[in-house]
């Protein structure tokens, strides 16, 4: 029941989803490969991500398939030339995201026992968490193909794909997390 309600309110938002998703992306200066983008492909590969939570849910938590898809995301971001701190920063903000929109709606919070709540939300951290764990074997997988073809790795080029997008700056403030 939980699960179902939970379900059809992440399908319902996906769009809002993927809109603020790509609000905070093109305000942020440390998505800069994401922002060579169009909005709409923006809006597209967020929809994709929660989209794939839902399948997930949907499947009952097949840990299988999820780790295919984020596995082939991180090769697939290597490709495009993302620095791996920036996808670890996308599934970040995905995952706020979500929170922001799921936590506080009725139909959910409403309907959670505290035991549900704790066991939900720990299967959800796991998608996000895990997640950014096979992002980093897929880009890692795809980086070790390309220095096997290559031989070798220009320092610079190792920084760029490793450290690039990492600032001294802040990258959240304490009312981001509504700590304020």
């Amino acid at each position: 029941m939980v699960y179902k309600k939970l379900l059809e309110t992440i399908r319902e938002n996906i769009d809002p989803m993927a809109n603020q998703w790509a609000d905070e992306v093109q305000a942020s200066e440390f998505f800069k490969t994401y922002q060579k983008f169009e909005r709409d492909e923006i809006k597209r590969r967020a929809g994709i991500l929660f989209a794939k939570l839902a399948q997930w849910l949907e499947s009952g938590g097949d840990y299988k398939e999820s780790e295919k898809y984020f596995i082939e995301l991180g090769r697939e971001r290597f490709r495009e030339g993302f620095p791996l701190p920036e996808v670890h920063l996308a599934i970040y903000v995905t995952k706020k995201i979500f929170w922001k929109n799921i936590d506080w709606r009725d139909a959910i919070t409403g309907s959670f026992r505290t035991d549900h709540a704790t066991q939900i939300m720990s299967v959800l951290n796991d998608y996000f968490d895990l997640g950014n764990y096979y992002v980093t074997r897929g880009y890692f997988r795809e980086l070790l193909e390309k220095m096997s073809d290559q031989q070798c790795f220009k320092r610079d080029e190792l920084e760029f794909v490793l450290c690039k997008g990492l600032s001294e700056k802040e990258v959240w403030k304490k009312e981001d997390f509504g700590l304020e």
